[in-house]
């Protein structure tokens, strides 16, 4: 049985050894559970996915997330909505643009032979695909949603089936909520990013992850993530260097440290630099986050609520409780580096960290990066500390309280992203309401 890496107590009674109970395996009851949970389903989704959530590592559970994601992105139809203002603007694309499959392979074409000048492949895909089947733009949405549930719930998979990992309560709820809240469902409206980010991650935790015989290979999703968005250009080349030419373990910790007082360094500092020394493409896509657009609605906060210095609090509080997770692992570093698991990820995890310090201040692509290096920092610190510092969860949870409260409740995603019947109606009501 597999005890707690840090050894510094016995938590083998928290940990299951019944095979029987990883998520891949049929468990004796599941197939029975998941038609009633299919059934249940049908009559009200939302229903069904509350009741996945008392045992949410069950293969039956995924089926349901899985499900019930698609029916949420089918479903979005914003009233009143102005914080989250992306699903309008990517719905009037859609209408505004009309794609066929033949205009897609022509501009993929142009991309791979660096002839074309379309860099936004997947849109042009999504919605080439789409409009094989219909011009709904519902459809455009729940489409988009597929990748993006494959490959979260993939790497939901890859942290929950873990031994130690807990099969239901509230610490299994509370670890794949603080994993998953970064980028969840509501980040679907505009697809390309959060798609792109899951597909990485999904990469990252499997490449890394030396006990697995075929890790080579998932360097290429890490790869090919660019192609959806190329904002994860600096992310891939980190990854790419350290592939390379891997870092000493003490020289990526020192370049952790001299970071640090980069994340505090002002937005006016990167705006005022000179970036033509840069490749062009590279120059006119920093440029273009450091635009006076970029500036008025993400730092001067033109158009935000009162809220705007709760919000700069809670970032600063999410920063620290998640700047920590790093210094704690330094301190059982030789014990992480000869797990086989993520031995590998650990250094790279403290580079990504590193760079988003770098780059923390710039809008957009710093909040970005911040919210991806999240999801992998839950990962590490589960790995390396659950059970024995479980109770840190529950700060996670205090620094994200505010932000889930603004996303999905005051003038969020909860109350105006979706009609609030896709709580209460049952399937063929909820999908009748958008064919069009």
């Amino acid at each position: 049985r597999k005890k707690n890496m840090c050894n510094e107590t016995d938590f083998s009674e928290y940990i299951p050894n019944d095979n029987s109970l990883k998520w891949y395996q049929l468990e004796p009851n599941d197939a029975k559970e998941l038609v009633i949970k299919l059934v249940l389903f049908v009559i009200c989704p939302f229903a069904a996915f509350l009741g996945s959530l008392l045992r949410p590592t069950s293969k039956s559970s995924f089926v349901i997330y899985f499900l019930f994601g698609i029916l949420f992105c089918w479903h979005m139809d914003p009233a009143g909505l102005t914080e989250y203002d992306d699903y309008m603007g990517i719905r009037d694309e859609f209408l505004a643009y009309k794609y066929s499959m033949a205009d897609f392979l022509e501009k993929f074409v142009g991309y791979i032979t660096l002839q074309g000048k379309e860099r936004d492949l997947y849109s042009v895909f999504l919605n080439a695909f789409t409009r094989i089947f219909s011009s709904n733009f519902h459809l455009y949405f729940a489409i988009a949603s597929i990748p993006y549930l494959i490959f979260s719930l993939a790497s939901v998979r890859k942290l929950t089936e873990s031994e130690e990992f807990p099969r239901c309560g509230i610490y299994a709820l509370l670890i794949i909520l603080l994993f998953v809240i970064p980028r969840d469902i509501v980040t679907v409206q505009n697809p390309r990013y959060t798609t792109a980010v899951w597909i990485s991650m999904w990469g990252f935790l499997n490449y890394f992850d030396r006990s697995k015989s075929n890790w080579k290979w998932y360097a290429i999703p890490i790869i090919l993530s660019v192609v959806l968005h190329t904002g994860l250009l600096p992310m891939v080349l980190v990854f790419l260097m350290a592939m390379i030419v891997p870092l000493p373990v003490k020289k990526i910790e020192l370049i952790f440290f001299v970071s640090i007082p980069f994340s505090f360094f002002s937005y006016e500092l990167f705006a005022s630099i000179n970036y033509s020394f840069l490749p062009s493409f590279l120059s006119h896509w920093i440029q273009s986050y450091l635009s006076d657009e970029m500036y008025a609605k993400l730092i001067l906060n033109k158009g935000r609520s009162g809220f705007f210095w709760v919000t700069q609090l809670f970032s600063y509080i999410s920063y620290l409780v998640y700047f920590l997770i790093p210094i704690m692992m330094m301190k059982y570093k030789e014990q992480i580096l000869e797990n086989s698991e993520i031995g590998k990820l650990y250094p790279f995890c403290i580079l990504l960290f590193s760079i988003t310090n770098f780059i923390r201040m710039l809008p957009t692509i710093g909040v970005r990066y911040f919210l991806t290096i999240q999801i992998m920092s839950v990962y590490m610190f589960f790995k390396v500390f659950y059970p024995m510092k479980k109770n840190y969860f529950w700060v996670l949870l205090f620094a994200w309280s505010f932000p889930i409260f603004l996303r999905w409740f005051y003038s969020g995603a909860g109350l105006h992203l979706v009609p609030k019947n896709i709580y209460f109606d049952n399937l063929f009501s909820l999908v009748n309401d958008y064919i069009l």
